[in-house]
């Protein structure tokens, strides 16, 4: 429940309603009411339109900031990727290895959260962030054929592995801080 005197923030835009601004506090910093947000959860994380013509013919593609349901997302991109490759003797393999370590970030990101302290917590963010170099890794690694269609979709997924690593690298470098207590 929100109190009188705590701040909102509108982040959702026009008539989607103000989130606690405790809600935007990163993980593992400070406590956030898990109550208030399943509040917001009923109306889905945020997302903002990204125009990205040349990769999905014209159409935008949504870039969602609750990083549940963007390494959900990734893992089932990479699903559908690979679904599109030759299969090689070395693409196989490849794609197995690929496949595991895309699944292994989100993962890592769901038991973060649900870590029993600040060190849990910031162990699994760094195996997160480990994962997603890795699935950058495999997917510069496997071979595409001599089909130019599926190079973009690489290049994206790698951008987004990318991207990935960088946020959990941003959460773990702040988790690293250390405590300032507040003595008012």
């Amino acid at each position: 429940m929100q109190t009188a005197n705590e701040e909102t923030v509108d982040k959702r835009g026009p008539g989607m309603g103000t989130i606690p601004a405790s809600a935007y506090r990163a993980p593992g910093l400070a406590p956030v009411d898990r109550d208030e947000q399943m509040d917001d959860e009923l109306t889905g994380p945020m997302r903002v339109m990204e125009e990205d013509g040349a990769l999905d013919g014209g159409k935008a593609r949504e870039k969602v900031y609750d990083l549940e349901e963007r390494t959900l997302r990734f893992a089932q991109e990479v699903r559908a990727f690979v679904k599109t490759l030759p299969r090689t003797v070395a693409n196989v393999e490849d794609i197995r290895q690929l496949v595991r370590a895309s699944g292994s970030v989100g993962a890592n990101y769901i038991e973060a959260n649900e870590a029993l302290g600040r060190r849990d917590f910031a162990m699994h963010l760094r195996i997160s962030r480990k994962e997603a170099k890795e699935s950058r890794y495999w997917l510069r690694l496997v071979d595409t054929g001599d089909d130019r269609t599926v190079e973009p979709e690489r290049h994206r997924l790698a951008g987004e592995a990318h991207e990935l690593a960088s946020i959990f690298s941003s959460i773990v470098r702040k988790c690293d801080r250390p405590v300032v207590a507040d003595r008012t």
